[in-house]
């Protein structure tokens, strides 16, 4: 089954990390997780196109900076780039994925996008993402 991952970052697939609901997220435990593969970008980068308009701010009256304006911006679909014929499964942007799916484009069926990111806190205590436990499959 060949595999295009069609975004700029190598997709890390993880087992066994765990969820920290605190965090609502799922992290590295170096003992207990395991990287499974490491999928390369291709270097084709699928794109979605859009028009944005800067619709009025909204006034926040803001605890900690006294009133402050909020721009709004709206973005609207004009096209995507045309999903590979070559290949069974496609990785692409969550972006790009509600995108093919709200234009009805064919095959969104062979897309799919990350499931479940994987973090690690730096030594810095900051936290990255560094990867994810599965695949999510794309459905219209």
């Amino acid at each position: 089954m060949k595999i295009l991952n069609c975004t700029p970052h190598e997709i890390c697939i993880f087992e066994d990390a765990v969820y920290i609901s605190e965090h609502r997220k799922y992290f590295i435990e170096p003992e207990k997780t395991k990287l499974v593969t490491i999928i390369p970008p291709s270097g084709i980068l699928l794109n979605v196109h859009h028009e944005t308009e800067f619709l009025p701010s909204i006034l926040y009256e803001c605890p900690v900076n006294g009133e402050v304006m909020i721009p709004v911006i709206t973005q609207r679909i004009q096209d995507i780039d045309p999903i590979p014929d070559d290949a069974d499964i496609i990785i692409v942007s969550n972006q790009y994925a509600s995108a093919a799916v709200a234009l009805n484009l064919p095959n969104v069926d062979k897309l799919y996008t990350i499931a479940h990111p994987v973090y690690e806190r730096t030594s810095s205590g900051s936290i990255r993402p560094i990867g994810c436990l599965g695949l999510r499959k794309v459905k219209p």
